[in-house]
């Protein structure tokens, strides 16, 4: 097994993108994530990118065209919604981080 410093940001994503494939158990990725809180991996923004790269690929992909028209057709709101979409930003209390612009380390 490598040590903690010689495992690249690449390479940590690959694992954690495997918990998106059900490919490791819950252990196995709690041991994942105690690890890179233990070597500080945790708080380096090479892998925090990488990670997060991995996650938006990994997620569902949406039709904004299409939901955008949905959400006009049904025209209901509650409370303060105004029936759009909220995206990369920040509204209220909710805070959206986007590490797309974030260059490879």
């Amino acid at each position: 097994m490598d040590a903690p410093k010689n495992v690249k940001a690449e390479e940590v994503a690959g694992a954690v993108s495997l918990i998106f494939t059900n490919s490791i158990s819950p252990v196995q990725f709690s041991l994942l994530l105690w690890a890179l809180h233990v070597t500080a991996g945790d708080h380096d923004s090479g892998v925090l990118s990488h990670c997060a790269r991995a996650m938006r690929e990994a997620a569902a992909q949406v039709d904004e065209i299409a939901l955008t028209e949905v959400v006009k057709r049904r025209g209901q709101t509650e409370g303060n919604y105004q029936g759009g979409l909220v995206s990369r930003s920040i509204e209220e209390a909710t805070f959206n981080l986007s590490l797309a612009d974030i260059d490879d380390q």
